[in-house]
């Protein structure tokens, strides 16, 4: 795989989240739901905790090594716990964490690149539920922002506490768009017609947005631009999937406004493929041929790094929040992605862990892993740090959005993996005039129902899907 940080097809963020996430359906090994339960803690705990984390990150990792260190030589001495930290190597990560976590010689703590995975892990009963942990640690739902809390508790317990999330706001190419940035998808719709440009062979030169390559890791940008058109494909209240609602099919019919204002898919996509790729999602855009795109806060970062010696975009973040007519959902992007600290169900040492795990996401250990990155924080206290704002002034707009509520998490189901393949899939279908929206989405809703079949019949205790 490239190194994303010297001009590859996948930025840093992307690149390890396929680490954290390979092979991740393949967890579904077939163990009754509901994780380990026996999580009483000891405030006293202490002792030694094995603690695992992906290796293979050229930042992440000296980072995570310096944290421990500091734990071991501070707080970790003065309450009597030494951690020794092992990097898991990248390929097949998520397999190689399953196999120790369910081994006699288990971890007893983890870090985790990617979010997928973890509800898999948590219905299989590899994990060792956390909440008689937060009243001992300090902590309570209200410390953490809507969104980190709903990828931190469900299916009826906390699973883990979350180091970092990643999701998106609207940029635009200050040199085509002079003007205050577009706040409603009309506004979008109009711009977007007058900054795309043809050639006199009617190959495109530039163009206004490309709403399905832009988005994240959402593939296609259906986190994105679905939320802001009204799609709401998962009920977190219950856990049950709700992919065929009629509503789900907006954001289709309005990629299918941009597929003929761009002179189809194929037109589309030689724009895309002809474009130098240094960073990954919307080069285009870092490139200077689009006007708008979707972006994660990794962008100002990973964008500085990619292009050393080189022209730069000049574009900018809008703070504001993009709505379709008549919707106002009030969203703005589901999140990308997140690393979780999570303790293995045969961890030896869970309580020593969980005091260990409460260090690393403490303020100062999130901001240190920010710094050099750009992540959002996991609670509103790390999100308003001084240290972090003066560093990173433009993830007060991230905190922002997080605090007004305009993020929602991945669907925290186990067959999530499923789903994300499958609707991938589908736009590709629909903006290439292959299926409709309401076949397309049809088509998701039959997958995931049939892996939904297979993983009721391993976890029939399981309290949501």
């Amino acid at each position: 795989m490239p190194n994303p940080l010297l001009g590859g097809q996948m930025n840093r963020r992307r690149a390890l989240q396929l680490i954290g996430a390979t092979a991740a359906s393949t967890a579904l090994i077939g163990c009754s739901g509901g994780g380990g339960t026996n999580n009483a803690t000891d405030k006293n705990a202490t002792g030694e905790v094995v603690f695992w984390f992906p290796s293979g990150d050229a930042l992440g990792n000296p980072l995570i090594l310096k944290m421990v260190k500091d734990y071991n030589s501070g707080t970790g001495k003065k309450a009597k716990i030494h951690v020794t930290a092992k990097g898991v190597p990248a390929a097949n990560n998520a397999i190689k964490f399953t196999t120790g976590m369910t081994s006699a010689n288990s971890p007893d703590a983890i870090q985790t690149y990617g979010f997928d995975q973890i509800p898999q892990w948590a219905a299989n009963g590899f994990l060792r539920p956390m909440d008689s942990y937060l009243n001992e640690l300090g902590l309570k739902q209200s410390d953490f922002y809507p969104h980190v809390w709903q990828m931190m508790h469900f299916g009826g317990h906390t699973w883990g506490l979350l180091q970092e999330w990643d999701a998106e706001l609207l940029c635009y190419n200050k040199d085509i768009h002079k003007g205050e940035p577009p706040t409603t998808t009309d506004e979008l719709d109009s711009l977007s017609k007058e900054y795309t440009k043809f050639d006199n062979k009617g190959r495109l030169t530039q163009v206004g947005l490309i709403p399905w390559e832009s988005g994240g890791f959402t593939d296609g940008g259906w986190g994105d631009w679905g939320l802001i058109w009204g799609a709401q494909f998962y009920d977190y209240d219950n856990g049950k999937w709700t992919i065929t609602k009629p509503e789900n099919t907006k954001f289709l019919e309005w990629y299918l406004k941009y597929v003929d204002m761009l002179g189809g898919r194929d037109n589309a996509d030689k724009l895309v493929s002809s474009t130098p790729k240094m960073y990954g999602y919307s080069d285009v855009f870092n490139h200077g041929t689009a006007a708008f795109s979707m972006e994660g806060e990794w962008f100002p970062k990973e964008l500085a790094a990619t292009t050393k010696g080189q022209k730069v975009v000049n574009y900018e973040i809008s703070p504001k929040l993009v709505s379709a007519p008549g919707i106002n959902s009030g969203k703005m992007s589901t999140v990308a992605g997140a690393n979780l600290f999570l303790i293995p169900t045969r961890s030896k040492n869970p309580g020593a862990s969980a005091r260990f795990i409460r260090y690393m996401v403490d303020t100062p250990q999130v901001v240190a892993w920010s710094l050099p990155i750009g992540q959002g924080m996991p609670t509103v206290k790390s999100g308003k740090d001084p240290e972090l704002l003066k560093g990173l002034p433009f993830m007060s707009m991230w905190a922002d959005a997080a605090e007004a509520g305009w993020y929602q998490p991945i669907p925290v189901s186990p067959v999530y993996s499923v789903f994300s393949d499958s609707m991938s899939t589908a736009i590709d279908n629909v903006t290439r005039k292959k299926q409709t929206p309401t076949d397309a989405l049809t088509q998701v809703s039959e997958k995931v129902s049939q892996a939904l079949g297979r993983f009721r019949q391993s976890n029939p205790k399981w309290e949501s899907e």
